[in-house]
């Protein structure tokens, strides 16, 4: 085992301590999401790749975190679209695709639980009546 630590070199846990990438900037997350849109991907997987990461990007800016807290303090966190149960998700009404400087507009976004946001998104087919 000496053998083995001594042709590896000692360990040093603060070489692996992960650390979390420093969020980009709204506009600059909106200019990439255009940018991706704009190309034209000879993959659908590759664009598909790129364009998962960017929108991810989204969420982790300032911006969208205090939109967030907006939209929750609108809510009062009961889902926008039943009245009824607590909402959990953030719906865009105007896809952050077709428009992504729409993104955190408080008019293009509805505060909704998950069984709306599913309804809505045809992902299930049960009807309120």
């Amino acid at each position: 085992m000496a053998k083995i630590r001594a042709k590896l070199g000692s360990v040093n846990p603060a070489d692996y301590e992960h650390t979390e990438p420093k969020a980009l900037s709204l506009p600059a997350v909106i200019e990439r999401l255009n940018n991706i849109k704009a190309k034209n991907y000879s993959k659908v997987e590759s664009f598909y790749r790129l364009w998962s990461e960017a929108r991810r990007a989204v969420y982790k800016t300032h911006e969208w975190k205090t939109f967030r807290k907006q939209v929750l303090h609108r809510s009062k966190g009961v889902c926008e679209g039943c009245k009824s149960e607590k909402a959990t998700e953030i719906h865009h009404i105007v896809r952050v695709y077709d428009d992504p400087s729409l993104v955190v507009t408080l008019k293009n976004v509805r505060h909704v639980c998950k069984t709306c946001h599913e309804l809505v998104h045809g992902r299930i087919f049960e009807h309120f009546d």
